[in-house]
C-alpha cells in the first residue's frame, strides 16, 4: 500500500495489528510513501513488523530485477497465451495488483472477465493506467501491427494490395479495429466515427493509450521500430529479458541480443535488395 498524506506510522502499525487480530498475520505488508516517510520512520516500522517500506531511492537502485527478487514483481514468462498476466491478476491465492501489457489486449481481457470465468474479478474491476517514461512522464512504445506490401511486379496484384491497404487504414475500419482490440488507430479521425466514438465516450479505459501516444514527444524514441524481421527481433529480445530475470548478466545479455538483432536485419536487407 502507499501512504502520502501523513499518519503513516500509526496507519501501518494499525494495519499490522489488525491483520494479526484477524488471524492473518502471515500476510506481508509492503508499502511506500513517495518520499514522505522518513528513513527513521521506515526503520521504526520495520522493527514493528512491517515487511518492507520503500523510499524513492530504493526503486531507482533496485530496478525491475530487484523488485522481482523482493517479491514486488512477478515474471510470468513469455506470456504465450497473451493473457498470462491476466491469469496472475485473477490468481485467487497470490494475485498481482497490476500488469504491464499492450493496449491491444484490452478488449480480449474485458471479454474474458465479462464471461464470468473469474467470479472474483469483474470487468469493471480492471483499471488502465499510463506507462511511465524515464523522466516520470507518460511514455509510449510503438510496435506490432505492421503490414509490408511487396512489389511482385504484377500490376493487378499491386492494385489489389493498394485497395486492401486503403480499406484497412480507412477511418471506419480503424474505428472498428480499435474498438474490437484496444489497439490505437493509425488515424485521428477514427475517433470521430462509430463504433470507436461511442467506445471512447462510454469506456475511458480505451482512451488511455490513445491520449498517452498523443502526449508523447515527436522523437525517434517514440516512433517505434521500422524493421523487416520485427517478429524475429521481438523473440530475441523476449529471450534476453527472460534470461536477465533469471539472473544473467544484464550488459552481456543485451549485447548478445543486439548482435543477433543486427544480424537478422542485415540478412533481411540482403535478401530484399
Amino acid at each position: 500500500m502507499t501512504s502520502y498524506q501523513g499518519g503513516h506510522t500509526e496507519y501501518f502499525k494499525y494495519m499490522h495489528d489488525l491483520l494479526k487480530e484477524k488471524g492473518a498475520g502471515h500476510i506481508k505488508i509492503f508499502g511506500g510513501g513517495g518520499g514522505t516517510i522518513l528513513p527513521s520512520e521506515i526503520e521504526e516500522l520495520h522493527k514493528y513488523g512491517i515487511t518492507r517500506l520503500y523510499h524513492p531511492d530504493d526503486g531507482r537502485a533496485m530496478g525491475l530485477q530487484g523488485m522481482i527478487n523482493d517479491g514486488l514483481a512477478v515474471d510470468i514468462g513469455a506470456n504465450e497465451s497473451a493473457q498470462d498476466d491476466l491469469l496472475k491478476i485473477a490468481d485467487e491465492t497470490a494475485p498481482a495488483a497490476m500488469a504491464i501489457h499492450t493496449s491491444a489486449a484490452l478488449r480480449g481481457a474485458l471479454d474474458i472477465l465479462e464471461s464470468g470465468v473469474f467470479p472474483q474479478l469483474l470487468a469493471e474491476d480492471l483499471g488502465i493506467g499510463v506507462m511511465p517514461g524515464p523522466d516520470g512522464k507518460p511514455g509510449a512504445l510503438i510496435g506490432g501491427a505492421s503490414l509490408w506490401p511487396v512489389n511482385s511486379g504484377d500490376p493487378v496484384r499491386i492494385a489489389a494490395t493498394w485497395d486492401f491497404l486503403s480499406y484497412l487504414v480507412s477511418a471506419e475500419s480503424q474505428s472498428q479495429w480499435a474498438t474490437d482490440t484496444g489497439y490505437i488507430p493509425v488515424r485521428t479521425d477514427a475517433t470521430e466515427v462509430e463504433p470507436y466514438l461511442t467506445t471512447l465516450a462510454t469506456d475511458p479505459r480505451f482512451s488511455v493509450a490513445y491520449e498517452q501516444l498523443a502526449a508523447s514527444p515527436d522523437a525517434l524514441t517514440s516512433s517505434g521500430p521500422v524493421v523487416g524481421p520485427l517478429r524475429e527481433i521481438r523473440s530475441v529480445l523476449a529471450t534476453a529479458v527472460a534470461a536477465i530475470f533469471d539472473g544473467a548478466d544484464v550488459q552481456a545479455t543485451l549485447d548478445a541480443a543486439a548482435e543477433q538483432a543486427n544480424g537478422l536485419i542485415s540478412d533481411y536487407n540482403a535478401r530484399n535488395t
